[in-house]
């Protein structure tokens, strides 16, 4: 029969010096003692310590593992597993849901560390029909456009979960500004209140730096365009690229300018 000395268990299970400390306190997982001082656990308990290992990453404490262990058989300990077992089933659910959420930031950061290499290089994009939700305000101010949002679809999280922008009359982009009164957003619940098709075709695209409402490549981008067509679509989109809850300041903002070329 093979001994293990607390270290040796603690190198084995996984449980701390501490925590086996605690356990020999509350009877849990009783060492025998040596003439010497030293504490030996036996290799039959071995397997009562992984089943505590077991027990405590299924949501129970301590103090409820011992009291399954001392009633192992009964009714209690069946009907508290079964319990945790359900407790775990939704922990695992939510547990997935995060890995995924962790999944998309990773992808969505990579893709943020690519753009920022190509920041202000036109190119051209093929793009399908992308049904959106349009929201309006005269009052000319972004916030204004958040928070009517925020109204209509009842949460003010929906734009760091959904692609939006802005919806610009390209006649209306000057050199010293342009109207900003329409939002566009992919949100479920602002398509059905309002819905709006961004049209498939060709289109001319370029990643900037700042902010939505007051980017000073917005009027360069639509003169560059002119050299592709000799009439500029009655649209022009600036998509928000970074969430704001990732960056600090409005001029480290990334945002996607897009005008469509494909007039046929």
């Amino acid at each position: 029969m093979k001994n293990y000395t607390v270290q040796q268990l603690e190198k084995t299970t996984g449980i701390s010096t501490h925590t086996l400390r605690y356990f020999d306190k509350i009877g849990l997982l009783c060492p025998q003692r040596q003439k010497n001082g030293y504490r030996i656990y036996t290799s039959e308990q071995l397997p009562i310590a992984e089943m505590i290992v077991s027990l405590q990453k299924a949501m129970f404490t301590n103090r409820e593992i011992k009291q399954l262990l001392d009633d192992y058989p009964g009714d209690a300990t069946l009907n508290r597993l079964k319990e945790n077992k359900k407790k775990l089933r939704r922990e695992i659910a939510h547990l997935k849901r995060v890995y995924q959420t962790l999944g998309n930031h990773i992808q969505h950061l990579q893709a943020l560390k690519s753009i920022r290499h190509d920041l202000f290089r036109p190119f051209i994009e093929e793009q399908e029909d992308v049904l959106v939700g349009l929201i309006h305000s005269d009052s000319n101010n972004i916030v204004d456009l958040f928070t009517t949002g925020n109204r209509i679809i009842g949460h003010p999280a929906w734009p760091h979960h959904h692609h939006h922008g802005l919806l610009i009359p390209t006649d209306t982009i000057l050199s010293e500004g342009y109207p900003v009164q329409t939002m566009y957003a992919e949100e479920p619940t602002l398509i059905r209140h309002a819905p709006y098709t961004r049209k498939s075709g060709r289109y001319l695209c370029m990643y900037a730096n700042g902010n939505m409402e007051n980017n000073a490549q917005l009027y360069p981008f639509i003169q560059h365009a002119l050299q592709f067509v000799p009439s500029l679509p009655q649209e022009t989109f600036i998509q928000q690229i970074s969430a704001p809850v990732m960056k600090k300041y409005k001029q480290d903002f990334l945002v996607k300018l897009m005008i469509r070329i494909d007039l046929s």
